[in-house]
């Protein structure tokens, strides 16, 4: 199986097996084609409706728009939260910071001589 039909098949066993009450996804878009992303969407929506608490950690903002009621951004192991009216191309730019600065070599550290 690809990649993305093993990812579907464990959403789909996990969401058949688990009740309403809190479900934890893992970057649960990571691999799905435009067809099966929009069934995890739907999914997703008809949990909350149920009154799932569902928490998704996801680097793919545009999926989490059409699902997040709010945001959290994970920066040294804290959470930052992100004010629900702040739009999309200012969290992408937070996120973008965060990653640049996560990602950034450090120095070395240079001895001085003597």
């Amino acid at each position: 199986m690809s990649r993305g039909t093993r990812q579907l098949l464990g959403l789909r066993v996990a969401l058949a097996k688990a009740g309403p009450g809190l479900l934890l996804l893992d970057e649960p878009w990571d691999g799905l084609d435009p067809a099966a992303a929009q069934w995890l969407t739907d999914a997703v929506r008809d949990w909350q409706s149920a009154g799932a608490a569902i928490i998704i950690s996801s680097h793919r903002l545009h999926d989490l728009d059409d699902v997040a009621t709010r945001f959290v951004l994970l920066e040294k192991g804290r959470c930052q939260p992100v004010e629900p009216q702040e739009d999309e191309s200012r969290r992408v730019s937070r996120i973008a910071d965060l990653v640049t600065r996560a990602s950034a070599p450090t120095p070395p550290r240079v001895r001085a001589p003597g």
